[in-house]
């Protein structure tokens, strides 16, 4: 199973989010299901998708039309961990306090 490595889970500490352990294997799955459904107004859902050989993860009204946020990546856990680090600095994911590790 393919998870973080340790310098993108530094990245989240360093952004103050301190919900996984330095230890544990943080899947695709894992951030997915912290990403929230939406951010700025609900319309802006989160999407994903594969083109031209590059996972997309975007918040966008409509798939067709212009996303508020994007980023692509070769696989969909760094796609989504890009996202994830976006999220959590413009406080879409609330950091939760250090204290708070699993």
């Amino acid at each position: 199973m393919k998870g973080l490595d340790l310098v993108q889970k530094q990245h989240l500490r360093d952004l103050g989010f301190f919900k996984w352990s330095v230890c544990n294997i943080v899947t695709t799955d894992d951030i997915l299901e912290t990403l929230p459904r939406f951010v700025i107004e609900p319309r802006n859902i989160l999407r994903i998708s594969r083109r031209n050989g590059f996972w997309v993860v975007k918040y966008s009204p409509v798939p067709n039309d212009p996303p508020v946020i994007v980023e692509m990546a070769e696989t969909l856990l760094e796609a989504s961990f890009q996202m994830l680090c976006w999220c959590i600095k413009h406080a879409y994911v609330h950091n939760e306090p250090k204290g708070g590790e699993k």
